[in-house]
């Protein structure tokens, strides 16, 4: 076949996405890249529906991807929001624990020592009374680098360093065929433009699947037509697992001026129903963790920002009510609300191990590059994982 259309294709505009096309165009500012988003705008799922929290790397496990891009993330995110002005504040976030939690607590504390983090501060009940009189917790860790951002103008602030004609909006992949060129293998991408509802097809020398939820589903096709080229992913060692979070707000002024979390399940599920505020103050209680049973096409359907799988549940209130309580007492159930929720996706290893998956495909001679299973912390490492993309491509020597 003739050569490629365009250098790089890269598969969804959320926060991984467009980090990545925004990194990648000013690395290489002379390839043709093309960033493909099926809604009308960029990061109107996953990005747009989660706290809004930047994490400091407490929970992970040491040399695990998310630990690592977590921390580096945080770092690079707190210096792009000074420098371009997006709102973000240094929330903090205690972390509180009651009767018989006293060692999951020291747990975490030790993890991030291990992860490098040692900023957690110690508070007594008597401190924390004084600090957050409207928490009930017999002792807490306070981690001043937790923040909060807003994630559109977050958004808005990385589009702004990416040409307008690299983002084809309302745009979705329908088709995708493997070829050679040049002892590489390349790809042919057929996509339809919702607008019009007409069809074009571009090739390209290197897709990065930056899907989101449906990222496992591309990177499945994908393996199904050039398997025998790749190297195996790791990612198929374990599987992928999806997850509603569902808010409440609570209306009325904020019982609190940091965030509070509780010490997370035993069960691994989460964080826990924790208390987070927006920029403006304004507290919610969320997520909780409701596991889904979702076909491919299901996936697909809530890959749409307006998909009614999005309505939150009434009914899970008195769950709320029952895991706020635990250090909330004085908790008026008549404030709580339901507001919003959004979908995860997560690899988990057959251990029960979860971590973000990179299948690097480029060593193998196949312009593949896909940041599968992105769930929490991606907005804090979406940073690290564009300057990630970047040390992948340039080590290729794909473009000289």
């Amino acid at each position: 076949m003739s050569s490629p259309d365009i250098d790089i294709c890269i598969i969804g505009a959320g926060v991984i996405g467009t980090s990545i096309t925004r990194q990648v165009n000013l690395a290489y500012p002379d390839l043709t890249i093309m960033l493909i988003e099926q809604n009308q705008n960029p990061g109107m799922v996953t990005s747009a529906r989660n706290s809004e929290v930047l994490h400091a790397g407490l929970y992970y496990p040491p040399h695990s991807l998310k630990a690592k891009h977590c921390i580096r993330g945080h770092q690079k995110l707190m210096k792009f929001c000074e420098e371009r002005h997006v709102p973000c504040h240094n929330s903090g976030k205690y972390i509180v624990a009651n009767e018989g939690e006293e060692a999951t607590l020291l747990g975490i504390e030790r993890n991030a020592s291990a992860c490098g983090v040692t900023s957690l501060e110690h508070v007594t009940r008597k401190a924390l009374k004084q600090l957050e009189p409207n928490i009930k917790a017999d002792q807490a860790l306070f981690s001043p680098a937790t923040a909060i951002i807003d994630s559109h103008q977050l958004m808005l602030a990385l589009q702004a360093d990416i040409p307008a004609t690299t983002i084809a909006l309302a745009t979705e992949l329908i088709a995708i065929s493997p070829y050679s060129y040049k002892g590489h293998t390349a790809f042919s991408l057929v996509f339809r433009d919702h607008n019009t509802s007409s069809e074009f097809t571009v090739s390209s020398q290197l897709l990065i699947n930056a899907a989101g939820l449906t990222a496992p589903l591309l990177a499945n096709e994908l393996y199904q037509k050039c398997g025998e080229q790749m190297r195996r992913p790791d990612w198929l060692r374990g599987h992928f697992e999806y997850s509603k979070g569902n808010y409440f707000g609570y209306s009325g002024q904020s019982p609190f001026s940091s965030l509070v979390y509780p010490v997370p399940a035993r069960d691994g599920r989460g964080l826990g129903v924790h208390a987070t505020l927006d920029l403006a103050g304004q507290c919610r209680f969320g997520p909780d963790v409701e596991r889904l049973q979702l076909d491919s096409e299901a996936i697909k359907g809530a890959n749409h920002s307006a998909a009614t799988i999005y309505e939150v549940d009434s009914a899970r209130l008195d769950h709320f009510i029952q895991q706020i309580s635990r250090y909330y007492p004085s908790l008026d159930p008549s404030r709580l609300q339901p507001d919003y929720s959004g979908i995860r996706c997560q690899w988990k290893s057959p251990a029960g191990y979860t971590d973000f998956q990179i299948d690097d495909q480029l060593a193998s001679g196949v312009g593949l590059l896909q940041y599968l299973g992105i769930d929490s912390p991606g907005l804090t490492s979406s940073l690290s994982l564009a300057e990630d993309a970047v040390q992948r491509i340039r080590l290729s020597g794909l473009f000289h």
